[in-house]
């Protein structure tokens, strides 16, 4: 594993434990895809036994500075879900797949995406919940990934974990933590213990996860956004129990490092997040 890799491992350690869990996710296809990871993170928060109200917002390839617009845009969707629904406990946020990437040599893409992260982390302080970030993973291809200037599925993981970590740098700050959702990081974990196992989390196209890959994104996003192992939930999206399980166990390796709770954990209270404010 890379010390990126296993810096990353520390930082995106879950921080918050939450008896309730409404939840917002702004995206496009990665969360979309296969019914959407919505919809698997709602029957996980389900079988668990807590209250779920998940909902999403999505467009096929958009960014984040799409959804900073539609934020401020009164009469979208999303404006009034945020002005005036206003319950959400935590908001997602997921930027088109390759532009957190580009931290290493930022671009304009980049740039624009961390001014809508700013923009957008402001707006979901005022209704006081907390921003998530939805780390995506690297091309399944090494060719793919070098075809996108990104070298291969390895470097463009590891960029992109650096990229979002850059974004929860940018709106750390005195009374606000972001968290992270490694899913990249679980994609990580499985591509060194076994390359067959992570083929099958892609879709034939390379890039979109396959059923096992948004069953996976839903069990880290559940232990993000409530401190607990997804270890017993059951199946959906036609997994069998057996394949369940081993996505459990690197989902929980991913959000939890080598500090994985008990299927059953009590309570903790909120605790910072070691991120590092960015300047500049």
């Amino acid at each position: 594993m890379s010390p990126c890799m296993k810096k990353m491992l520390v930082l995106t350690s879950v921080a918050s434990y939450t008896i309730q869990a409404q939840v917002l996710m702004l995206g496009n296809s990665y969360t979309y895809y296969n019914g959407g990871v919505n919809e698997a993170l709602r029957s996980l928060l389900y079988a668990s036994g807590r209250p779920q109200f998940v909902e999403a917002f999505t467009l096929g390839g958009a960014k984040l500075p799409y959804h900073a617009e539609q934020a401020s845009s009164q009469g979208s969707s999303v404006y009034k879900s945020l002005r005036e629904i206003s319950t959400w406990k935590f908001v997602v946020l997921q930027d088109q797949s390759t532009v957190p990437a580009r931290v290493r040599n930022q671009n304009g893409d980049f740039r624009a995406s961390v001014e809508a992260v700013l923009e957008l982390d402001d707006m979901i302080a005022e209704i006081g919940a907390t921003t998530v970030f939805y780390q995506t993973w690297g091309r399944r291809d090494d060719g793919t990934a070098a075809g996108l200037g990104l070298q291969s599925f390895e470097w463009m993981n590891d960029a992109l974990a650096e990229g979002y970590a850059y974004y929860a740098g940018k709106v750390t700050r005195n009374g606000r933590t972001p968290l992270i959702a490694p899913v990249g990081n679980a994609f990580r974990l499985i591509y060194d213990d076994s390359r067959s196992l992570h083929y099958k989390l892609y879709n034939s196209d390379g890039t979109h996860p396959s059923p096992l890959g948004t069953y996976m994104t839903a069990c880290v996003m559940f232990s993000t956004v409530t401190g607990q192992t997804s270890r017993g939930l059951p199946p959906s999206l036609g997994l069998s129990q057996s394949e369940a399980e081993v996505i459990q166990a690197f989902a929980d390796r991913a959000a939890f490092g080598e500090n994985i709770p008990g299927p059953s954990p009590s309570p903790v209270p909120p605790s910072a997040t070691n991120f590092e404010p960015v300047d500049g």
